[in-house]
């Protein structure tokens, strides 16, 4: 058993494309018998693959004593001839996630931070088959999806790595062992206040002993095979997402009718990916990805919150992801519409245009959320285009009551931070258009129209195809 562990490593770095030679190499180091081991396997592969190791330790300050190990790890690596770099966690204000989670999060931010400084290509860590089996059950008592079930992988992000993944626990104190190595005992790996403690330390036995004795094997290998189905369904979506998502600004969309014709399984991947170009580093969690992929359904939801103050939208045959508005109306806009002419309003990217036609009824076509056609004989100039008001109210085509703009925009699903860039047609008696939605019943073209008010919304998309505005309305699907 004295090399299987060696092997092992380096099986799995030829396996994965884990290493290339001469690159540098971070490798994290607790004072754990893993990390030890790790460290010591990557020592003797330095002189073959010609590595460039350095060491990192961080210390989260979550035990008194937590500075011992900072000090065990420094006369290490001292005695290996090994430059090492320590850190330690400087706990900030309120915290929205568990405190391992929020402690695991600053030691990978402070990995990156010295791999950066240090021009290394590569951070290493020492998670191993047990740990492996653990984070499996962690996922599935949780109600993972199949990417939960895939656990760690053994190349994430281009640039951690993980070595001794088929290395279990048992393996690695032998090799502690036959080599003769020191290393440092974390007393919290027993508290059984956290979750993972108490999977390690009760669940996994009561499975060994009730149902395998491998079970952290089986796990593991259940694991690599799901990363394994992982991977192809990611190739398909990358795929299947080439010229359906977009981005403009800060905002991505995506054709809703194209996310409707995809497998569930793939939508939901190419949604997550979108979420995560506009969220980096954002913790999404599965009822985040299921908000989202609710609105892609016809008759669905019309909004739904992530985390760093972005939101997701449907809206007029798109699905939005991007950051939320003020709730201050910050972009009101009141400009006189001239006729014939046009107005242009940059900071919503849209143009407004009116012209006047005498034409018979039956050559009124193109009608629709972009153009509308008013009896010009009800029109009393001059006309604005501008902002909805709180408290507007207009009689609808075809309604026998007036109705508020604000119902209005609920009953058509318009997102609240859409609303504010609705352009809105008026007249000196009241709204004429609301764009995208409905004419006031007074502007109704009949037998006895001699002239027609064409308006006209034009999107400001550039060149070729306009592009969707994230002010678009609500798709009445």
């Amino acid at each position: 058993m004295r090399e299987e562990v060696f092997s092992a490593v380096q099986r799995a770095i030829t396996t994965h494309r884990l290493l290339q030679p001469g690159e540098g190499v971070v490798v994290a180091v607790s004072g754990g018998a893993d990390s030890i081991v790790l460290l010591h396997c990557l020592l003797r592969l330095r002189g073959p693959w010609s590595l460039e190791l350095s060491v990192a330790h961080f210390d989260h300050r979550l035990r008194e004593t937590s500075r011992q190990d900072a000090l065990f790890v420094e006369g290490v690596a001292a005695s290996w001839g090994l430059p090492v770099t320590t850190g330690t966690w400087a706990r900030e204000g309120r915290r929205d996630r568990s405190l391992q989670a929020e402690a695991r999060q600053a030691r990978y931010r402070f990995l990156e931070e010295v791999a950066s400084r240090v021009g290394a290509t590569k951070i290493a860590l020492g998670h191993h088959r047990d740990d492996q089996a653990e984070t499996v059950l962690l996922h599935l008592l949780r109600g993972s999806g199949l990417r939960g079930l895939r656990g760690m992988l053994p190349l994430s992000d281009e640039r951690l790595i993980r070595p001794l993944l088929d290395v279990g626990r048992e393996e690695i104190e032998a090799y502690v062992k036959a080599h003769q190595l020191s290393f440092m005992e974390d007393p919290s790996n027993r508290d059984l206040r956290y979750r993972r403690n108490r999977v390690r330390w009760r669940l996994v036995p009561l499975l060994e002993r009730e149902y395998n004795p491998s079970v952290a094997r089986g796990l593991a290998r259940m694991a690599a095979l799901i990363a394994q189905d992982e991977a192809y369904l990611d190739e398909i979506a990358r795929e299947s997402s080439k010229g359906l998502v977009s981005i403009e600004g800060e905002t991505i969309y995506l054709r809703l009718s194209s996310l409707q014709a995809l497998a569930p399984a793939i939508r939901r991947r190419i949604l997550e990916r979108a979420i995560r170009s506009v969220t980096p580093g954002a913790y999404l969690t599965a009822s985040h990805l299921e908000a989202v992929d609710r609105l892609t359904a016809p008759g669905g939801p019309g909004a739904a919150s992530l985390p760093q103050n972005m939101r997701a939208w449907r809206s007029q045959g798109f699905l939005y992801v991007g950051r939320r508005r003020p709730e201050s109306r910050s972009s009101v806009v009141r400009e006189e519409l001239p006729v014939p002419g046009e107005v242009l309003i940059p900071a919503w990217g849209v143009r407004v245009e009116a012209a006047i036609q005498t034409v018979p009824m039956t050559d009124l076509r193109g009608a629709g959320p972009e153009r509308a056609y008013v009896d010009w004989k009800q029109v009393v100039p001059p006309l604005e285009v501008r902002s909805w008001r709180s408290g507007d109210r207009f009689r609808p085509l075809g309604l026998k009551g007036s109705k508020k703009l604000q119902d209005l925009f609920v009953d058509a699903k318009v997102p609240r931070e859409s609303r504010e860039q609705v352009p809105v047609v008026t007249d000196q008696q009241g709204i004429l258009w609301v764009s995208g939605l409905r004419i006031d019943e007074r502007g109704r073209v009949g037998g006895a129209t001699e002239q027609v008010l064409v308006l006209t919304l034009h999107r400001e998309g550039g060149s070729g195809e306009a592009s969707p505005r994230p002010w678009d309305l609500a798709s009445r699907e």
